[in-house]
């Protein structure tokens, strides 16, 4: 595989967002103290592999318009769930709809970078390798 300029973006992501959103976290919630506890491990694995996952949708999701749509109306699927638990309409029925609409709207933007990944990602690279096994063979049938 061969990177291009444009790889940039997600290389950058990739290698300085854990460790800025790993120090924004230790600040914010002022965990700097548990040096002997699993937690900052745990949140250092946990942003590593979000910000490496990112890094890998700059270069292979190439629906970004539907991604973004799908996560704004994520966004604003939770707004209205904590709007309506804020207002004490928990339980009711169109709370429910909306917690599981937020449910469906994760799922579908999970699917949509799936299917970009393994179509833009996973799918060329085994072409290639199937392309390289086959004029393999071809040469050593011809020889």
């Amino acid at each position: 595989m061969r990177f291009t300029r444009a790889d940039l973006p997600g290389m950058l992501i990739a290698a300085l967002a854990p460790a800025a959103l790993l120090a924004l976290l230790l600040n914010a919630f002022a965990l700097w103290d548990h040096d002997g506890t699993p937690l900052i491990a745990n949140l250092a694995v946990g942003l590593g592999a979000g910000a490496g996952l990112a890094g890998a949708c700059a270069r292979f999701v190439r629906h970004r318009a539907i991604v973004l749509g799908l996560g704004v109306a994520l966004a604003l699927d939770i707004a209205a769930v904590i709007a309506m638990q804020r207002a004490g309409l928990d339980g009711t029925t169109t709370a429910t709809a909306l917690k599981l609409g937020g449910v469906a709207l994760f799922l579908c933007v999970n699917a949509v970078i799936a299917y970009d990944l393994v179509d833009h990602g996973l799918l060329p690279i085994l072409d290639r390798r199937a392309a390289r096994r086959a004029a393999s063979r071809a040469r050593d049938v011809g020889a």
